[in-house]
């Protein structure tokens, strides 16, 4: 191979390499409030519920379009792009048993609600994890473009838990407040942990702090939601495997001057605002948000 060539071929490669960095880096559509529900969309033109999709499962998503309702009518078609490999897939769900996609629906448009024009109820399918562009087309014309994130299959988030829980998060850091010879960043008199830094994909110590006089009982469990995303991710490490697990192992024992505490590990796979839903006995106790750098 000449040198030209070899040089040409190493250009070509550099290209397709910061293509594919650039995909995967493509901020996720953002999202707004309406009536009380979180939409990822675009405000006053496209919106669906900012709801957790998952790989390899049935999401039921109702599309929410505003405008002028004569222009909304006729096929609607969405053309899926797995934005890591650049292909393009039809995810439009017809039969959930045998995972038959399609590209398009009919225009069977349905009674509006949350103050939209139309709706149109979907099923979509994804066999694959990570950013995805959803190209929505309504009678043949390209509309809008939403950048979704679809969640592993095996990802499987405690059934008790709901994305409900994050309407009303502030996405500020906790405050930090001192307790006895520590400091501990939470909700003072309700939860808190140690204001221990954190950093992505490090694991450290947080003591959990628990304050009331109606520390319920049972094992704490601890969802952590990445802002701006449906990213979900375990939290706690198991202290004798080491792996990352939903539920400490131990219960939350018994409250001493109306406190309890729960020594754990905790590790968070990226850098950004979290917020750690924190539940005892399956029910949601309180919300800490921390930042990683």
């Amino acid at each position: 191979m000449s040198k030209k060539a070899a040089a040409n071929l190493l250009f070509s490669a550099l290209l397709l390499g910061t293509s594919a960095c650039s995909k995967e880096a493509t901020q996720l559509t953002n999202t707004f409030q309406i009536e009380g529900e979180e939409m990822r969309g675009i405000k006053g033109r496209i919106g669906i519920s900012n709801t957790r999709l998952m790989q390899d499962s049935y999401n039921k998503v109702i599309w929410h379009f505003w405008g002028d309702p004569s222009n909304i009518k006729g096929e609607f078609k969405i053309i899926g792009t797995e934005l890591k490999s650049g292909e393009k897939k039809p995810v439009l769900l017809v039969n959930p048993n045998q995972k038959e996609r399609t590209w398009s629906y009919k225009g069977n448009y349905t009674q509006p609600n949350l103050g939209a024009a139309k709706t149109m109820p979907s099923a979509l399918w994804f066999d694959t994890p990570g950013k995805w562009k959803l190209g929505v087309y309504i009678d043949g014309e390209h509309y809008e473009d939403l950048i979704v994130n679809v969640s592993e299959s095996k990802n499987d988030v405690p059934s008790y838990f709901s994305m409900s829980v994050m309407k009303n998060i502030e996405w500020t850091e906790s405050p930090v407040f001192p307790f006895e010879t520590m400091e501990l960043r939470g909700e003072e008199g309700k939860l808190a942990i140690l204001s221990t830094p954190w950093k992505a994909g490090i694991k450290n110590k947080y003591m959990w702090h628990f304050f009331g006089d109606g520390i319920p009982s049972g094992k704490l469990t601890v969802v952590a939601v990445k802002k701006g995303t449906n990213e979900i991710s375990k939290a706690l490490v198991n202290f004798d495997t080491d792996q990352q697990v939903w539920t400490h192992p131990l219960a939350v024992g018994s409250a001493v001057n109306n406190h309890k505490d729960v020594p754990a590990s905790m590790k968070l796979p990226s850098s950004g605002m979290w917020a750690l839903n924190a539940y005892i006995d399956k029910e949601l106790y309180g919300q800490i948000v921390v930042e990683l750098k």
